[in-house]
């Protein structure tokens, strides 16, 4: 199969579509899923047309790893995860259906079950809160990427949440329970 520019992923990278980015480096983006089976439930992207695994530039490969590994330490801190799950599918018999590759990194939680994928969509608002929150605290760690608008939410969420520093990691959790989507 050939490398399809039109999947959603391609049009995220070439800015024809939007997403919740809250990481990008020269290689890699990270977004939030808009249909999260968890919370905080995002994608790492390589910036390469890439189908699959087979056809991705082990450069590419390698950045997605580094990236992945922040993305699920980020996520992991900010929701207060027990766990983190990093899948990634190969064809459509392994259950992929964006034809760009793309790892998930899935925050778990002790007691709750995964939610269906793909069976509906994340309230707007909730995710953006969500995103704005992963940059700032991204930030804090140092990391540096092109400005978005929202700083400003990003700094009511940070006062809003316990925020205690754990050597280069953050764990916030919020004053309230978490609101399904």
């Amino acid at each position: 199969m050939a490398y399809d520019q039109g999947n959603i992923f391609a049009k995220i990278l070439r800015g024809e579509m939007a997403a919740q980015k809250f990481f990008e480096d020269e290689q890699t983006i990270a977004i939030l899923d808009v249909m999260p089976q968890s919370d905080g439930h995002s994608l790492v992207i390589p910036k390469c047309a890439a189908e699959n695994l087979f056809a991705l530039d082990p450069a590419f490969a390698s950045a997605v790893m580094h990236t992945g590994q922040l993305v699920a330490r980020t996520v992991r801190d900010v929701f207060a995860a027990d766990g983190v799950t990093l899948m990634q599918f190969n064809g459509p018999e392994a259950g992929q259906t964006v034809f760009h590759f793309h790892l998930h990194v899935i925050p778990r939680y002790a007691g709750k079950p995964l939610r269906k994928h793909g069976r509906g969509l994340a309230n707007p608002a909730r995710l953006t809160e969500q995103a704005e929150l992963l940059r700032a605290v991204l930030r804090e760690q140092g990391c540096s990427f092109p400005e978005t608008p929202g700083s400003a939410l990003a700094s009511l969420l940070m006062k809003r949440l316990r925020v205690r520093i754990r050597g280069h990691h953050f764990r916030a959790r919020a004053e309230a329970e978490v609101d399904p989507y």
